[in-house]
């Protein structure tokens, strides 16, 4: 699994190495081949814009992902494109602050979380909820956070 990183901001909130971490973990829970992901760092405005677009919801959020195609059983091959994850710095600091948490770990959070969705993972109902919710705690903590 591998990432084209784009960046429309100067403080991105992860390094190179976090994202290296957070996909080799994903690739061991997940016995993930070579997918690509492309994730995109971007600002309040465009975050809210996309989110407004997209939700409905007319204020920036922190993370936001559009799969390539929808989930299926199926979906494997080696160089699959699952889709793109925007990340939003500033959100997700000021939630890393709200929550008394480092800036960093929220932001291995949030790109875990927006990487489960592309993986059909969903938190509408409580039960799936609850999976999701699981698993990405379970990254976090495998890229010592």
């Amino acid at each position: 699994m591998d990432a084209s990183i784009y960046r429309t901001v100067h403080q991105i909130g992860l390094s190179k190495k976090d994202i290296d971490r957070v996909f080799r973990a994903l690739e061991k829970t997940f016995e993930i081949p070579s997918w690509h992901v492309v994730v995109h760092v971007v600002g309040t405005e465009r975050m809210r814009g996309l989110n407004r677009t997209h939700r409905g919801k007319d204020c920036p959020t922190d993370v936001l992902s559009f799969p390539t195609e929808p989930w299926t059983d199926n979906f494997v091959s080696s160089d699959d494109d699952l889709g793109d994850v925007f990340l939003c710095p500033r959100v997700i600091t000021r939630q890393a602050r709200e929550h008394g948490i480092s800036s960093r770990e929220e932001h291995v959070r949030m790109l875990t979380h927006g990487i489960l969705h592309l993986l059909g993972f969903d938190h509408v109902k409580k039960n799936d909820a609850d999976m999701m919710f699981a698993v990405q705690e379970d990254i976090v903590g495998k890229c010592s956070v």
